[in-house]
């Protein structure tokens, strides 16, 4: 294994995104996006966790590993995302400028770990719950 030479890694796939498929009937439907982006659509409302949909994981989209692949979904082919989770802080994880998008269109909620609320209200996002280790989530009053 160590001395089989590595796949080199692809300057670009393209990959045609998709339309997420419809919840029809189902308790819900998991769409992965990409890296961490998943959506859970439920008939209680949709959540994307850990989005990022900019070119770069890094400050000001400038530096930074750059995506190698189209999100599955289209920004814009998103249905109304009513929470978002983010794990934690790290540019591949945390996209300010996805963020921003999606404060504009949908005013989600966020549910973040205890710490992030203040980076995560600099995008825009009104309702932010900050949760330490097992502390659960009552995105209503967020």
């Amino acid at each position: 294994m160590l001395r089989e030479p590595r796949t080199p890694w692809p300057a670009w796939i393209d990959e045609q995104p998709h339309a997420p498929p419809a919840l029809d009937g189902a308790r819900a439907v998991v769409t992965f996006i990409g890296h961490s982006t998943f959506l859970i659509q439920t008939p209680a409302g949709n959540i994307l966790t850990d989005p990022i949909y900019s070119l770069r994981a890094g400050p000001l989209n400038v530096i930074g590993p750059r995506r190698v692949r189209p999100p599955a979904v289209r920004f814009e082919d998103l249905p109304s995302i009513t929470t978002v989770l983010l794990s934690h802080n790290h540019y591949d994880h945390c996209d300010l400028h996805t963020l921003r998008r999606l404060a504009e269109r949908f005013d989600p909620a966020v549910v973040t770990p205890v710490g992030n609320g203040r980076l995560v209200r600099s995008t825009g996002i009104r309702r932010v719950e900050e949760l330490d280790w097992w502390e659960p989530s009552d995105t209503s009053s967020a």
